[in-house]
């Protein structure tokens, strides 16, 4: 799972096996090693009322999503799920969970578990 910070928003982009994984109801857990025993996790999990969250403590960044939402989300083709959370103090904070397609450009990464891109033509997949 890639996490994507930026300003008052957080971007998790997840591969077919990870997709399918909170499909079944298993939390996506993702970690950074930040050197001298210290590390950043982030996970994707099931909420299990009606409300997008976030909760963070420490070095954990935890984004819930209601189930029914993820369930659909998986189960379709639907390519993104996003939320805008009021965290207090007049202040928003936007959610994108999305499905993470291959690259347009070819790259040195392997993408065999990446969703393919629909922009690509049917020739090119």
């Amino acid at each position: 799972m890639k996490l994507r910070i930026k300003d008052n928003s957080i971007r998790l982009r997840l591969s077919m096996p990870e997709v399918e994984q909170i499909h079944s109801g298993i939390a996506v857990k993702s970690r950074c090693n930040m050197g001298a025993g210290k590390h950043l996790t982030y996970s994707l999990e099931q909420s299990h009322d009606n409300h997008a969250k976030v909760a963070f403590s420490g070095a954990e960044i935890k984004v819930l999503i209601p189930a029914i939402e993820l369930y659909q989300w998986c189960s379709t083709e639907e390519t993104s799920i996003k939320r805008t959370i009021d965290v207090g103090n007049d202040t928003n904070l936007t959610l994108l969970i999305e499905k993470d397609f291959t690259c347009l450009n070819r790259r040195d990464e392997d993408e065999s578990d990446l969703f393919k891109n629909p922009a690509l033509k049917s020739s090119e997949r």
